[in-house]
């Protein structure tokens, strides 16, 4: 890389030195860049930014402002749009902080939402919400706090809230516990609200919006894309209560097909874990009767290898409590949920020893018939200069399956290896050895 355009520098070092000791923290790595490029003129701008470890943008920015206007443009600090020169961070003149305390005073603000659509509306109108609360917390510190109860009058009565909430949908009830305990405590904060309906602190905001504007029957409102309609609820709530349950893509298939043609798999999903998590739990329990004792388990288990070992683990969970589902199975085996999944299918279909039979990984040996055989070894003791290819085309010629090239030739190897050794580019020999072919 081309090492950074030499630019005259007319402080001398004693100075840029002096500089840097009485400058403030932030603007020492600018100082210190000159520095170096006094001391290393050729250095590119890429070890620069390493050494002051900074972004390779700031060795240009900085090289432009010294290009430009020398040090003083260097040493030159933006300050924020609402800080004051004299370096106290209030912010903004003392007639507005003094209009905010005024006006709460008067009539407290229910949130800093509003607080700061106030401000903006009479004093600052370009403010922004994070700037306001920032000047503000340095101003007046916890003098001035917005206690954010929510005063929405509810029209409806206690009864009428209560009918309508055991008739609407689950996503609903939230919304309508919201009313229901507005009704009995009109004195709760949003935070206390959204911590007694175990929802986040937005819904709360959403909600009393929507109810401010369009009342009951606004609240009430849901989108049919999005959200599960309540006879599609019925058929779900069904599917548990007969046992007809047995995945999420055949229920998928049949809420598609027959009542929501647009609904996406995970909308589904999603509702599902959401409002049937007791019913789902007991639907994934995988009660599978284990035939074996509890003591016969153990002895298996103290007898076997490490690879068996967790299978054998798997079925005296099972044996100690049926209703673990496949997900917590993994988890107490230490063992991917695929596997469990592969086991309990074995130990279902076929019994305990097809699930602890282990097979052997790898390529798969060439078994021949024992005619083939003695045929293979008569033809290389009196042939013993036929090689490999030769071979592979004589056995070929009469028996052809699964016989390849490789195979015959690792056969030869492993059940003739005290006859003449085989090599796919040479000849047989008697004694030991290879002759290429020419």
């Amino acid at each position: 890389m081309k090492p950074i355009k030499q630019l005259p520098i007319k402080e001398s070092l004693n100075e840029l030195e002096s500089i840097h000791k009485n400058c403030s923290s932030f603007l020492k790595p600018r100082i210190q860049m000159f520095i170096i490029l006094s001391e290393e003129p050729v250095i590119t701008k890429s070890q620069l930014a390493r050494r002051l470890d900074v972004a390779y943008n700031s060795i240009s920015k900085w090289y432009e402002l010294y290009a430009n206007g020398g040090i003083g443009k260097l040493m030159e600090v933006k300050r924020g749009k609402y800080r004051n020169r004299n370096g106290n961070a209030i912010g903004f003149s003392p007639d507005i902080y003094n209009a905010i305390e005024r006006r709460h005073k008067i009539e407290p603000f229910q949130s800093y939402v509003e607080l700061h659509a106030w401000v903006k509306d009479n004093h600052l109108p370009g403010i922004k919400y994070s700037t306001l609360i920032k000047y503000l917390g340095m101003y007046f510190g916890e003098t001035l706090t917005v206690t954010r109860i929510l005063e929405l009058p509810i029209k409806e009565s206690i009864t009428d809230l209560q009918t309508i909430h055991a008739r609407c949908l689950p996503r609903i009830k939230p919304r309508i516990e919201m009313l229901m305990t507005l009704k009995q405590n009109d004195k709760m904060s949003r935070l206390d609200l959204a911590n007694k309906l175990n929802v986040s602190y937005g819904s709360i905001i959403k909600w009393s919006g929507i109810y401010r504007e369009g009342g009951l029957e606004k609240l009430l409102e849901y989108k049919l894309t999005l959200v599960i309609t309540p006879e599609v609820f019925t058929f779900i709530e069904k599917q548990f209560e007969q046992n007809k349950f047995q995945n999420f893509s055949e229920l998928y298939r049949k809420v598609s097909k027959n009542y929501l043609p647009n609904i996406k798999y995970y909308t589904l999903h999603r509702y599902v874990h959401r409002h049937f998590k007791g019913e789902l739990d007991a639907a994934k329990a995988l009660n599978m009767p284990i035939k074996e004792t509890v003591q016969n388990l153990q002895d298996m288990y103290s007898k076997c290898s490490a690879e068996r070992k967790q299978r054998i683990r798997m079925l005296m969970l099972l044996k100690a409590n049926p209703s673990y589902t496949k997900m917590e199975l993994a988890n107490l085996a230490g063992v991917a949920v695929g596997s469990i999944h592969r086991w309990c299918r074995l130990y279902k279909d076929c019994g305990l020893n097809s699930m602890l039979e282990m097979k052997v990984r790898g390529r798969k040996r060439l078994q021949l018939p024992t005619e083939v055989h003695s045929m293979i070894a008569k033809k290389i003791r009196h042939s013993p200069d036929m090689n490999i290819t030769e071979l592979h085309d004589w056995v070929t010629s009469f028996y052809k399956q699964g016989m390849t090239y490789n195979k015959l030739y690792r056969y030869v190897r492993r059940h003739f290896n005290v006859a003449p050794n085989l090599n796919p580019n040479g000849r047989m020999t008697d004694n030991n050895t290879l002759s290429k072919v020419a």
